[in-house]
């Protein structure tokens, strides 16, 4: 018999490995936006540490509007309730079919749709994936209660997409000059510098993506490069925000 101890150290072995793999998700789509392997700059314990604030930040925000709503529809929408109405027959009657439809226009909007498409794309993908959850019992035992247990699930479900996509769209911003930061340097303190010198010559002003252990990383606003910079090549920086106008 499995004791409650023993559920405990098994869905935290599971969520360790979770919440790795989130900020890793989050890394991954922000940086390969710059095409960057931002592996090689960094390790496995650093990995909260650059990803925490970014994540959390925004998805908190997500997070409420999710809860509201399933706090809102929890009432009128219990589990497995509707299930004899001529509208829950129906539906029981063609999932297969309905399901089918679902993953095409979710592959489509996915290939086809546009980089603003990870704004809606976490919810499309993780609310199968939590059904499916839910009817296996998952964190049931865990957390017993239906409604808690859902928005659980939910949230668990969409986090990895969310925190992939977000790493996009937090990118795509910098790339674009609708927002971001940026530093004001002379080239000639870029003495550590991986990119062509007349390039850097030619510019003064460049916009900040980050920074992973003794390295800076720097793009002009032209998008032509990207500078790799170590922190003791530049003297104390004045980092400044930029927004595109509406």
């Amino acid at each position: 018999m499995v004791t409650s101890g023993e559920k405990f150290r098994e869905y935290g072995f599971i969520a360790s490995f979770y919440f790795i793999a989130v900020g890793v998700l989050y890394l991954w789509g922000y940086w390969s936006r710059f095409e960057i392997n931002i592996l090689e700059y960094i390790s496995l314990t650093d990995i909260a540490k650059v990803t925490l604030i970014p994540i959390i930040s925004s998805f908190l925000v997500f997070a409420s509007g999710v809860i509201l709503g399933e706090l809102l529809a929890g009432e009128a929408l219990p589990h497995g309730g509707g299930a004899n109405t001529p509208t829950g027959i129906f539906l029981n009657k063609h999932k297969s079919l309905l399901l089918q439809l679902y993953l095409a226009i979710t592959f489509a909007v996915y290939y086809f749709g546009s980089i603003q498409k990870w704004y809606i794309l976490p919810m499309i993908i993780s609310l199968p994936i939590t059904t499916i959850l839910r009817n296996q019992g998952f964190l049931k035992d865990l957390i017993p209660h239906d409604g808690t247990n859902r928005i659980t699930l939910l949230l668990f479900c969409v986090l990895p997409f969310y925190a992939y996509g977000h790493g996009i769209l937090s990118a795509e911003k910098i790339i674009t000059g609708i927002s971001y930061k940026y530093i004001e340097v002379e080239s000639n303190k870029l003495d550590d510098v991986h990119s062509d010198k007349a390039d850097r010559k030619e510019h003064r002003t460049l916009k900040f993506i980050g920074f992973m252990n003794n390295y800076v990383f720097l793009m002009p606003v032209e998008n032509k490069t990207i500078i790799v910079a170590k922190f003791d090549s530049l003297e104390p920086i004045t980092l400044k925000t930029y927004s595109k106008p509406n």
